[in-house]
Formats: structure tokens, sequence, C-alpha cells
């Protein structure tokens, strides 16, 4: 059988409401050079029993005996057993429209071999409409054209508009870069790996953005990972940050690039740290002293912000709980 261009990774626990409408948008795809790995994550709620009724022979079912947290473990294991050049990544509760993977296409046709990971724009579907992704509001109609993006203009989109410029269910990934550093951080994540992730492979080559929604994010999503995590749990990308702005900093000497992305690494660290303060005081608890001194605002008004949320759970009763250091 002939290397598919594409490998579609699906894991899956616990999402039999959504499957139907996920699988369908995969096979719906314009391009159908592609073949599908689904990883049953030891689901109960008869998901097993829908992906084993798949008949299509670029389907390939996989089970595992024990859920790992995020679907990072499911993942590597398809990861594991793909034969594409290209892995697109698709959680359960997701989907895509019918050129996700022809758009995808049209976005790797110059790759020189130096592209890491590419990703279309997605959109947020609510129950009061869809809201497109940051990257792809952030451009007029008429400039929605492929970005080419370096690692320090990645980290500068970042921290530009305020959270990670791409998003799982509408990246690809080159195979043979897909497993590097363990792939998905399985064994030290319990959230926020995916970001951890792009982090490391954007380090690695080029990330190509072509910022026309072709998946959807829906909210009325069964067993999120972001409901299932432990209240405001910090995601785990800043140990991968630093130890990639300690490499650009030994290499900065005559490499402006990699001095840039020092800089801009270490603020990433500190923006995540404040984003995981303002979270956990979103949710009604107050963090540990140690944790906002660690976290240092961006900026006057985000200050500000946070202070005023630490004055409204203080004064409400039942509210600011103190958080473990």
């Amino acid at each position: 059988m002939a290397e598919p261009l594409f490998s579609v990774v699906i894991p899956v626990h616990d999402k039999a409401p959504h499957l139907p409408r996920c699988l369908a948008s995969v096979f719906a795809q314009t391009d159908g050079d592609f073949e599908i790995l689904a990883i049953d994550d030891a689901s109960t709620d008869g998901s097993s029993e829908i992906l084993a009724q798949v008949a299509d022979p670029r389907f390939r079912l996989f089970h595992r005996d024990r859920p790992g947290p995020g679907g990072y473990a499911a993942r590597n294991h398809g990861i594991a057993q793909a034969r594409g050049t290209w892995i697109a990544f698709l959680d359960a509760d997701d989907s895509w429209q019918p050129g996700h993977l022809a758009q995808l296409r049209a976005l790797l046709g110059d790759d020189d071999g130096t592209i890491a990971l590419a990703s279309t724009g997605h959109v947020i579907r609510t129950t009061d409409g869809d809201v497109e992704d940051r990257v792809t509001r952030r451009l007029p109609a008429d400039r929605r054209g492929p970005i080419d993006l370096d690692f320090p203009a990645f980290l500068r989109l970042w921290l530009d508009i305020a959270e990670c410029p791409v998003w799982t269910s509408a990246i690809a990934v080159r195979r043979s870069l897909a497993s590097q550093d363990g792939g998905f951080p399985e064994k030290r994540c319990r959230r926020g790996g995916d970001k951890d992730t792009w982090l490391r492979l954007a380090a690695a080559g080029r990330v190509v953005i072509a910022p026309q929604p072709t998946a959807t994010y829906h909210m009325d999503s069964v067993n999120m990972v972001t409901r299932a995590a432990p209240l405001a749990l910090p995601h785990c990308l800043e140990a991968s940050a630093l130890a990639l702005a300690e490499t650009a900093q030994a290499r900065s000497n005559g490499d402006p690039a990699a001095a840039e992305a020092a800089r801009l690494l270490r603020r990433l660290v500190a923006r995540e740290r404040f984003n995981y303060v303002l979270e956990t005081a979103r949710r009604g608890i107050t963090p540990s002293l140690a944790t906002l001194r660690g976290a240092g605002a961006p900026d006057a008004a985000s200050a500000l912000r946070l202070l005023a949320i630490l004055l409204r759970n203080r004064l409400r009763p039942g509210r600011g709980r103190q958080a473990a250091a």
C-alpha cells in the first residue's frame, strides 16, 4: 500500500456523542490522500463500538488499556503507527470542513524540507454562533494568504495575540519530527502538552499558517480536557521554553536570531505564568504568594485586571480560597 500524504490521528476517550460528526468530516475531505488512525483510549461509553463499525480500508483502529491525560499517550501511539509524510491531528469532538486537507496540501506545496508544522485557521462554535481564531481575526479578508514564520516570528506572534498561534485540530506536522523529544509530553503534563509540543516543533523548523478557517472547535463537547483537568492546573511548557532559551542563548554570540529567540522565550514564560495566575483567580482561588511573585503582568492593564479579580474573590463569601504553592 502506497504511503499516504496525511496520517490523521484521532485520540478517543469517551466521545461517543461526537464521533459520527468527527469521522464524517474526515471521510468528506475533497483530498482523499489520507489514512485514519483512531486510538481508543480505554473508552467506556460506547466509543469503541462506534469505531469498530467503521469499514474503510483507510481506517485503522488501535486500543489502549489505560487512558492517558490529555490524549497525549494516544497521540504518541498514533504517531508511532503512522505511514504518512504528514500527521494531521483531529480531536474526536472537533471536525473539519471538506477542504481542510486540501488547504494543508496547498500550504505545503513548496516545502523544501524545512517546514516543521503547518496549520489552517479555525472557528470556535458556540451556542451564539462561530468565532474565528485570533490569527484569522486580526487579518482583513483580502490579506489572509499564507504566513511563513521562523522561530522568532512564531514567538512574536504568540506574544502579540496572547495565545498560541496554532491549534491542535487544525495542525499537520512532519512525521519525521513528530516524535522528537518524546513527542507529546505524556509523562510530565496533564494539561497544556499540546502547546509544549508546538513550541518544540516550531524551534525545529518553519511554521506555515493559512489563516482561512477549515477546522471547528465545538464547545458542546463532553469530557473536555480543560474541564477534566485539576482546577487551574498550569500549562507545562515552561520547562521546554526555558531549555530552548538556554540553548538559544548559547548560540546568541554573533547570531541575532538566536539572541532574539532567547529573549522572546523568557517573555513567553512570564506570560504563561501570568496566565496561570489569572486563570486561577478567575476560578475563585487565590494563588499562593510564591506563585504571585513569580508571575509578572505583561502590562499595567493586566495587573489591574488581576488585582480587581483578587479583590472580588476576597469579598465574595466562600470565595478566595488559597491555592497550593
